[in-house]
């Protein structure tokens, strides 16, 4: 399997994973912070750009950059998973929604 500096591959399709321009900063941001930060954005069909760990929890990200609409597949996504997803457009709004949503949980 391919990978980019981003550590994005092909997905099952085989089509090379798509990631907005500031995917890689919000990463490199999330790890700076002290978070786990994993791309999946190589999963395709509208699954979540970034897994992200941190105290305990399990925080979906979708990185989009600014102005940036998700497509079909992504809304589709977020309206029908049945756990947490948040939307971010910066490395900044990465890291808040994550610390956003510890504190809603309780571990913040």
């Amino acid at each position: 399997m391919a990978a980019s500096i981003a550590g994005v591959g092909m997905n099952r399709r085989g089509h090379a994973g798509r990631v907005d321009l500031n995917h890689a900063e919000c990463v490199k941001a999330l790890r700076s912070a002290g978070m786990m930060a994993t791309s999946t954005a190589m999963l395709g069909n509208g699954f979540a750009d970034i897994i992200v760990g941190y105290r305990g929890l399990n925080i979906l990200l979708e990185i989009k950059s600014e102005g940036g609409r998700m497509t079909s597949d992504e809304r589709q996504f977020h309206l029908t998973w049945a756990g947490q997803v948040a939307v971010a457009s910066s490395p900044e709004e990465a890291v808040i929604a994550v610390v956003e949503h510890c504190k809603k949980m309780g571990v913040l």
